[in-house]
């Protein structure tokens, strides 16, 4: 009855964008008016999509920080039943007083809301939310019965982008470790998703409990952590000087979020690679600044010179190129790299004066 709904579910697993005129649909036949999807990770802003009805609202919630006292997503996992369920059902009548979503839903006129949550082997929990109008009541035992019909296959979806992101992390370092790049993927949580052999013989970075990992030098791991934690609401990039001691050199660590339409909702992750610091001015050279950065050869040859200390017009007559033209060429390296001005490409690419460090 579903045939056609399921197969576009399943090819979500590979396009996420796909998701909001899923939700759609699944909504329409449930007698719903909206419906969401979310990661839900301990700590963290839940990723998401969402239809129309809901989008505007939803994004108010998550960026003012409501999510975090919200009692929902709880009350369904200790409830841990395999399909949908009535979320307010759940919630004591204390709970219920003191819910954040229930204004939020009757001011766009939605009301009832059905909600499951999926399991991944990430340690997220997939959270898929369906609300009905505030004029329609609860919604029908037979809506729930094509919700729970539906809930199998879209878990699936679920899991199948989830070891996609995974698949893809691994990737990501292997390719690293090619061009000899000590690297982990990590989710957004700091766990380890993946790392390559050279990270694994790299004394700057040491595994750590929960799944983590952290730098040798305590400033330095401060900083990391604080990078981490930026990285997801901005996608910036950023790098962090690690001091060198009797028994390992200076490095500097490189935190690198992964964003894209693939990385939207299931698999965001953020690369971690450690790069050695060198008597060259801390530049790397252009293959590792390609490698890290998805750089061209002569955006490669512009960043490296700007970092070495040349003047943008100094760079520009090194590469024959007219000033409007190096200017086009620095923007897209800021966007690449995630910054918004040449002094940061410039920090970003050397790291901060190891001596500056505490």
């Amino acid at each position: 009855m579903h045939e056609d709904l399921i197969d576009r579910a399943y090819e979500a697993a590979f396009f996420p964008e796909l998701w909001p005129a899923i939700l759609d649909e699944i909504g329409a036949r449930s007698g719903s008016a909206s419906g969401a999807l979310q990661i839900i990770k301990a700590g963290h802003p839940p990723l998401w999509a969402a239809t129309d009805a809901i989008r505007a609202t939803l994004s108010d919630f998550i960026a003012s920080g409501l999510w975090r006292t919200c009692e929902r997503p709880a009350a369904v996992a200790v409830h841990d039943h395999a399909g949908f369920v009535h979320t307010l059902d759940l919630l004591t009548p204390v709970q219920i007083a003191r819910d954040p979503v229930i204004p939020r839903l009757e001011q766009i006129g939605l009301g009832a809301q059905l909600a499951t949550l999926i399991a991944m082997p990430s340690g997220e929990a997939v959270g898929l939310t369906f609300e009905r109008r505030l004029d329609k009541g609860r919604h029908p035992p037979e809506a729930v019965t094509v919700l729970d019909g539906l809930r199998p296959h879209l878990a699936r979806s679920a899991l199948i982008a989830a070891r996609l992101g995974l698949e893809r992390a691994r990737a990501a370092v292997a390719t690293l470790e090619a061009l000899g790049l000590p690297a982990a993927s990590l989710a957004f949580s700091g766990r380890v998703l993946a790392t390559n052999g050279l990270l694994d013989e790299t004394p700057e970075v040491m595994p750590a409990a929960h799944g983590r990992l952290v730098l040798a030098h305590a400033p330095a791991d401060a900083l990391l952590r604080a990078a981490l934690d930026a990285s997801e609401r901005s996608g910036a990039a950023r790098s962090i000087p690690v001091p060198g001691a009797p028994e390992r050199p200076p490095a500097i660590v490189h935190v690198v979020p992964v964003r894209g339409a693939a990385n939207d909702v299931f698999g965001g992750t953020t690369l971690l690679v450690v790069t050695p610091v060198g008597m060259d001015g801390n530049v790397p050279d252009l293959a590792l600044l390609r490698g890290l950065f998805d750089l061209t050869p002569k955006e490669a040859r512009l960043a490296a010179a700007l970092a070495g200390g040349r003047s943008l017009k100094e760079a520009a007559a090194g590469e024959s190129l007219r000033l409007n033209t190096a200017r086009s060429y620095l923007e897209r390296i800021l966007h690449k790299t995630g910054t918004h001005q040449q002094s940061q490409l410039v920090a970003l690419i050397k790291g901060s004066r190891i001596a500056d460090m505490p």
